[in-house]
């Protein structure tokens, strides 16, 4: 199998194209996510998934945010094994590149860290960290 020319994450500022998108001497772009990447062993309310899932989700739901005519905010979810089978932590994400990643804005971002789980506080999750909160594409298994 040949190496994928599309890096496995990117930082936050280096945008990627829309999914699809034709590169010269390296395809259509894959599908990337932009998310926090979190040991699920730093979140306080336990290693539950449909837990995490359903309470980022429904939490994201319960902010009252602002209705606009012209921006479509993406609907933010969890995600798992964006790494491949061997990557033991979760995703919660913003949005992905199947709209113009472009369109994204910080304010989507804060209402979805707004919602994200509470963290143990010896964990020291750097939510604002580029290790942390990135571009990540889903590696195949």
């Amino acid at each position: 199998m040949s190496k994928n020319p599309f890096p496995v994450s990117l930082p936050r500022t280096e945008i990627p194209r829309l999914r699809g998108t034709q590169q010269r001497g390296k395809g259509k772009t894959p599908l990337y996510y932009l998310a926090w990447r979190v040991d699920p062993l730093d979140i306080r309310s336990g290693c539950d998934y449909d837990a995490f899932a359903d309470d980022f989700v429904d939490k994201w739901n319960a902010i009252d945010k602002p209705v606009s005519g012209t921006h479509k905010r993406p609907q933010p979810f969890f995600q798992l094994w964006l790494g491949g089978l061997e990557d033991e932590d979760v995703y919660f994400v913003v949005a992905t590149n199947n709209r113009d990643p472009k369109t994204i804005t910080e304010e989507d971002i804060q209402y979805a860290k707004a919602a994200l789980p509470e963290f143990f506080p010896q964990a020291k999750v750097d939510l604002d960290s580029d290790e942390v909160f990135r571009w990540y594409r889903k590696v195949n298994f």
